[in-house]
């Protein structure tokens, strides 16, 4: 069995290949600068006495765990969108339409109460699931031009 194809049909492949190579650097390295600057951003924030990375597929995000005094522990996580991936990136943008940056904070004690504050992003079901959210009041308030929830416990 023989395959043949023309020499446009290969000039095609091959300027599409370099079109998915350079892409895949672009993508790269726009997420590498951002997962820099959110776990330098977060380190002067925080201050940490300690801390440990977890990389996330290589240039997905990573996980951080900061050691802080007054806490038990301190854990973020970065997701950001497959940008390096310009096959996948569509679908991930679809299905997620943004990157993440999600930080918890665990106290030593018992604490009564609850807050949650989150973007506000439309479609509303890309909004990170609250499990008691029914339990909790809502309101809305503008921080520098953007759209937040506040979920609270009285």
């Amino acid at each position: 069995m023989s395959i043949s194809i023309t020499s446009a049909e290969f000039a095609l492949f091959l300027g599409l290949s370099i079109v998915i190579a350079v892409l895949y650097y672009v993508g790269y390295k726009r997420n590498m600068k951002t997962i820099e600057a959110v776990s330098k951003s977060l380190e002067n924030s925080l201050k940490p006495s300690d801390k440990e990375y977890t990389w996330l597929g290589g240039v997905l995000g990573f996980t951080g765990n900061y050691t802080i005094e007054g806490f038990e522990k301190v854990t973020a996580s970065v997701f950001m969108l497959p940008r390096q991936s310009i096959l996948y990136f569509p679908f991930s943008y679809i299905t997620t339409g943004y990157d993440r940056v999600e930080v918890l904070f665990f106290l030593k004690n018992k604490v009564w109460n609850e807050v949650h504050v989150i973007r506000d992003i439309k479609p509303s079901y890309q909004m990170p699931k609250i499990f008691n959210a029914h339990l909790l009041k809502t309101e809305k308030l503008t921080i520098n031009e953007k759209p937040f929830v506040v979920m609270y416990r009285n």
